[in-house]
């Protein structure tokens, strides 16, 4: 990072690293992302950097707000390049919760002062020494999470805030306490965030905790419902005859007790070595169409969810439309949720395997391994169960097609779907492949 800024220096350029780079620095972690600032205009900083022999090229990814991209190549044989961001030290002119009026400033303490935590308002100059006015290193040491000025400021300036004040809480090393001003301001300001977020923007924040391996999900996810900002994105959860952390599950199957704690910790506990986010997501989801489901038991003081995976999958559709899922995310909640609790229920025969198969995508197989055992939460669970996740050698799709009936003999219209359905049942049942058998099973009565 040092000779960055001595290649920046050389070219002319008064440039600091700011924000999350220093932050992880002094933790002794690397970080993903570089990004400098300045108080020069980006007009002047191009003129500076754009014919030096470490710029690659200048991106004007947002130079209405004075920030561009730089690619620093400064030795091919090092390595590839590196994108770094730069922007023109600003301070805020005005606020309206989502978005911020700022004006350029000559003095890196302003730029600074309109962070929103005091770990995120640090900088460091071309000595490494660190630009600290709100004692933030002070606070990385004590692990607390504290607001730049006044709580109720930063996150009316933007609601997002609460969102990402929690996320480092759950994403950053060790144990992090969160200030108690900074909590009584988040928690009287959460209504907010759904109102006048964009969803999008939520998201993202999920997806940064969802894909950090070791985030403390569980953390998070707890107090996003404490603050109702969950309930907000799900409302499903609240379907039911009790608050979801009312309905107690029968405790021989689930000795964690509540739908919600069990849906917390199986998002816990999901896999993160093959794909982390789109696991937790999964597990999320997986039993949302419990609390409407829901039904006191005859057999002790819990409930029953008969069918709530059939209630989940019809849910999908409203909540992809308001989370903004992408469609392969969209097919994929609604495969995985409509067949999580035939695995756990259903004997591993061969039949058995079979029929899942015919409606589980392959590809789609590890997924929902992962989420069986996002389900169990560690505990013990059948070998047997495994063998639903193996592709057959064959994948199981029909046999029989309409290009064969109308070989032979047969007028395409209405009668095609009874015979072609019947066929396919029969392959599935029996494992049978000759076409001829599997069109007589077709046609006949």
């Amino acid at each position: 990072m040092k000779s960055i800024l001595k290649a920046f220096h050389d070219a002319g350029v008064a440039a600091v690293i700011v924000g999350g780079t220093v932050r992880d620095k002094l933790l002794g972690r690397k970080s993903k992302d570089l990004d400098l600032a300045s108080p020069l205009s980006v007009e002047e900083l191009k003129t500076k950097v754009v014919n030096q022999n470490w710029c690659n090229q200048v991106i004007d990814t947002g130079i209405a707000h004075g920030t561009v991209t730089i690619e620093y190549w400064d030795n091919p044989e090092d390595g590839p390049s590196q994108m770094i961001e730069v922007t023109q030290f600003r301070r805020d002119v005005e606020c309206d919760g989502r978005h911020a009026t700022v004006e350029a400033t000559s003095f890196i303490e302003e730029d600074l002062a309109r962070r929103d935590l005091t770990i995120n308002a640090m900088a460091m100059d071309i000595n490494e020494n660190i630009i600290d006015p709100f004692k933030g290193q002070e606070d990385l040491n004590n692990k607390l999470l504290r607001t730049v000025g006044d709580a109720n400021k930063r996150f009316t300036e933007d609601y997002l805030r609460i969102i990402r004040i929690y996320r480092f809480q759950a994403t950053l090393p060790g144990t992090w306490t969160i200030e108690g001003d900074a909590s009584i301001s988040a928690l009287r300001h959460a209504d907010n965030v759904w109102e006048q977020i964009s969803v999008e923007r939520i998201i993202e924040e999920f997806n940064k905790v969802f894909n950090t391996l070791d985030a403390n999900v569980y953390k998070f996810l707890s107090s996003m419902w404490d603050l109702g900002i969950l309930g907000k994105m799900l409302p499903e959860l609240n379907q039911g005859p009790h608050s979801p952390d009312k309905l107690i599950q029968n405790p021989t199957y689930h000795p964690e007790g509540s739908v919600l704690e069990h849906i917390f910790l199986a998002v816990q506990h999901a896999p993160t070595n093959r794909n982390c986010m789109l696991n937790r997501w999964m597990a999320l989801l997986h039993d949302v169409g419990k609390p409407k489901s829901a039904a006191p038991s005859e057999k002790g003081d819990w409930f029953t969810f008969y069918g709530h995976e059939t209630i989940g999958v019809d849910m999908m559709k409203q909540i992809g439309d308001r989370l903004k899922f992408p469609t392969e995310l969209r097919k994929i909640a609604e495969t995985l949720t409509r067949w999580h609790l035939y695995v756990h229920r259903t004997p591993a025969t061969a039949k058995n395997v079979r029929k899942l198969q015919a409606d589980v995508k392959r590809e789609y197989l590890p997924l929902l391994e992962d989420l069986y055992t996002s389900d169990h939460m560690g505990r013990c669970t059948s070998e047997d169960a495994k063998v639903f996740f193996t592709p057959l050698p064959i994948p199981v799709k029909p046999v029989l097609m309409g290009k064969h009936l109308i070989a032979r003999g047969h007028q395409p219209g209405p009668t095609f779907k009874p015979i072609l359905d019947k066929a396919f049942e029969y392959q599935i049942d029996t494992g049978e492949l000759e076409l001829d058998k599997l069109y007589q099973k077709g046609i006949k009565q």
